[in-house]
């Protein structure tokens, strides 16, 4: 049988040519050097390896340093150890999408640093992991940060369990800069609605209430009949028990989301229309949601549309930009969103030069009757431009 062939792909930052070959639903990366002729080679090599079933995967497959000489001490605790201690705390503690994501990481350092002792762990080593990490599996500004994250969650676990003592008591900087707030504008959103409405109706529902209510993507797709609480006219709203905020805070606490008469009528009508189903949002097929379903149905219609395709969390940035424009306190947005911090809600929030230009205009007048000698006071700001 004739060998597949893969895509032989060139990393246009350093020019390494890869290729990327998945054994029993993993797929690993294979750095190929710079030279197109012999990553060709290689690259019939690995293929016939693979279809031969001897192909291993190991640290040689990925471009990173010569592993630094490692010596065991004792029968002092290993890094391996620790992995497997805490991979088996996360399965039993976290779900299984952490489990896995934290298993990704904790993995990249056991190949990247050797199955050294915790005690040969020092901030050196994790500045180097975090360097390699950013310049041949990340990319963007914070590229390498959530391999170091992840590495620092697991070694000041283990201390906090008694397991071991963390052997950094500093850990290398990780600068971030903040991600961009991607928005849906209001032109962006009408033309959106309308191209959608017609022919996507159920969709457009959600598309509308998302905005509505501010709710999280898995929160919206995972919606329920018995989330809607409120018998009182007027009076109804979203309420979740467990959500993404209460499996981080120390004091969880229930997160509730008022109902507007938009908003209700967009769930009547919907439950109207499967009155059977648990789930308020159903696709075509009658079935809830995926992430990855909702994801590009909403990039399709976007290109539909002809605007710039976002993803989904764009509808919740939008619900954060829209309140704070319409001047409501950065704290009750922070409330109705179920953020704990303000600087979370912050980078919610869009920049809006014409918002700004109204909330400065009265000192701006205020300076300028100043600086001309007048003693006469501006008028007060008025109620649209107060904070």
């Amino acid at each position: 049988m004739k060998s597949r062939r893969r895509k032989l792909t060139r990393d246009k930052r350093n020019g390494q040519y890869y290729v990327r070959i998945q054994v029993g639903g993993v797929r690993k990366y294979f750095g190929l050097g710079t030279n197109r002729r012999k990553a060709e080679a290689e690259q019939t090599r690995l293929e016939r390896l693979h279809d031969q079933n001897e192909l291993e995967f190991g640290i040689a497959a990925e471009p990173a340093p010569e592993p630094l000489e490692v010596t065991q001490a004792g029968n002092e605790i290993t890094l391996k150890e620790v992995i497997d201690i805490h991979l088996d705390w996360i399965v039993s503690n976290r779900s299984q999408g952490t489990c896995k994501m934290r298993a990704h990481y904790v993995q990249c350092f056991l190949r990247y640093a050797g199955n050294r002792a915790i005690s040969k762990i020092d901030k050196l080593l994790l500045a180097g992991f975090h360097g390699w990490a950013k310049k041949y599996h990340s990319q963007g500004p914070n590229g390498g940060n959530v391999f170091l994250r992840n590495v620092k969650c697991m070694l000041l676990w283990a201390e906090d369990m008694g397991i071991c003592p963390c052997p950094v008591r500093r850990f290398p900087l990780m600068r971030e800069s903040p991600p961009e707030t991607k928005r849906f504008t209001d032109a962006d959103l009408k033309t959106l609605l309308a191209c959608m409405k017609p022919m996507a109706p159920d969709f457009h529902d959600m598309i509308v209430f998302a905005v509505l209510t501010g709710l999280r993507p898995q929160e919206l797709r995972a919606l329920q009949r018995c989330h809607v609480i409120g018998d009182t006219v007027g009076e109804e709203y979203v309420e979740f028990q467990k959500h993404k905020t209460a499996t981080t805070t120390r004091d969880p606490a229930k997160r509730t989301v008022p109902l507007l008469p938009a908003a209700l009528q967009i769930l009547e009508r919907q439950i109207a229309r499967h009155p059977w189903r648990l789930h308020v949002f159903l696709n075509d097929a009658g079935k809830p949601y995926t992430a990855c379903v909702f994801r590009q149905r909403l990039r399709r219609w976007c290109k539909r549309a002809g605007i710039k395709p976002r993803p989904p969390y764009a509808l919740r940035h939008t619900f954060g930009s829209m309140e704070a424009e319409a001047n409501v306190n950065q704290t009750v947005i922070a409330q109705v969103m179920g953020h704990t911090q303000l600087r979370t809600t912050a980078r919610y929030i869009a920049h809006n030069e014409e918002h700004h230009r109204k909330a400065i205009g009265y000192i701006s007048a205020r300076i300028t009757n100043i600086a001309n000698g007048d003693d006469a006071q501006p008028p007060k700001q008025d109620e649209e431009t107060a904070e």
